[in-house]
């Protein structure tokens, strides 16, 4: 992660995220690449994946959009060997105990994740979302997981 999550990288962010603005995540790529240290070359990317039912509402992923755009950036492939079981709450306003119970369970394997990877996301919250994954991915024999996000949110 590069940025914290306020001003300009906020302003960014929110309008690919809530509006599918492409130029505001090619921006956002194209600095996030420059500055991406590569020494942890994973052998797969992961998006945080979204449950299927909010995915067809909002018409797309931005974790998978960011994950594709890497992926062919860096050339790295993507692992789409995991899925979002639950349609939770939104999280935003959650605090970090109430979004690791929402999230419990959350996310499933459907195969053998590989055995390095990188979850990207967009925004780094309370680490919630990632533990989990990180979770589930280190109990079916993933050795190594690494959080790629574009941004931080402020700590308290």
């Amino acid at each position: 992660m590069r940025w914290s999550f306020n001003g300009l990288s906020r302003h960014l962010i929110h309008q690919f995220k809530y509006h599918h603005d492409i130029a505001a995540a090619a921006a956002l790529m194209k600095a996030w690449c420059q500055e991406t240290d590569l020494s942890f070359r994973p052998e797969a990317l992961v998006a945080v994946p979204m449950h299927h039912r909010k995915h067809a509402k909002k018409g797309y992923n931005q974790a998978d959009i960011l994950t594709k755009r890497l992926s062919t950036q860096l050339g790295i492939p993507v692992w789409r060997g995991i899925q979002r079981q639950i349609a939770t709450q939104p999280l935003e306003g959650l605090s970090k105990k109430e979004r690791k119970k929402v999230l419990k369970d959350a996310f499933r394997l459907t195969a053998t994740p590989p055995k390095s990877v990188a979850i990207i996301d967009d925004v780094f919250t309370s680490g919630a979302t990632m533990a989990e994954i990180c979770r589930l991915l280190k109990r079916q024999g993933c050795q190594f997981v690494a959080v790629w996000t574009l941004a931080r949110t402020p700590l308290p």
